[in-house]
């Protein structure tokens, strides 16, 4: 069974920001994704959904209201 991609919309918004980082390449065909020396740092999920990691200080800063929530990792299946 091949991985479900993102829906088209979220695709576009993701590329379009991953863009104004000319530096930063986008990897993965049906789950995009940059990383920077091997570590993953953003990913579009199959439903759409952006994570990004951030250090402690970032993430604290950016989950400042309005509250925002964190996305959980899961086992592979």
């Amino acid at each position: 069974m091949s991985p479900v991609s993102p829906p088209e919309r979220e695709i576009a918004l993701y590329e379009a920001l991953i863009a104004t980082h000319p530096e930063i390449d986008q990897k993965g065909k049906s789950s995009p994704y940059t990383s920077i020396n091997g570590n993953m740092f953003t990913i579009l999920s199959a439903n759409g959904v952006l994570g990004m990691r951030l250090g402690v200080a970032d993430r604290e800063a950016f989950m400042e209201p309005p509250a925002r929530a964190c996305m959980k990792r899961t086992a592979p299946s």
